[in-house]
């Protein structure tokens, strides 16, 4: 298992345990297909976040996705390049993005 997976089965299981609130419950009818990742180029992004119902094991499920995608896209940039990355955060609450 991955480290990414780690962390995304650890997250579910602590949502099921603590029981998902209800700010998480996305908009009817936003069940979304999963479409492959993809790799964003350049020294300017634009993410956005949305609450979005998927089933990736067999049960619908609440998650964050990036751009529409789980994961979220790679971003691919030289080193020691400036970059701008403008976010859209449209969850319900505060959020922060983690990457390497």
């Amino acid at each position: 298992m991955t480290r990414r997976g780690f962390l995304q089965s650890a997250a579910a299981v602590s949502a099921l345990a603590l029981g998902v609130p209800s700010i998480w419950a996305a908009p009817e009818g936003t069940l979304k297909a999963r479409r492959p990742t993809e790799t964003l180029e350049g020294n300017e992004f634009h993410l956005t976040l949305d609450p979005t119902i998927v089933n990736v094991t067999g049960e619908t499920r609440i998650a964050t996705l990036v751009n529409g995608m789980l994961p979220g896209p790679t971003l691919k940039w030289r080193e020691g390049e400036e970059v701008t990355i403008h976010v859209t955060n449209n969850l319900p609450v505060s959020s922060s993005i983690h990457w390497h």
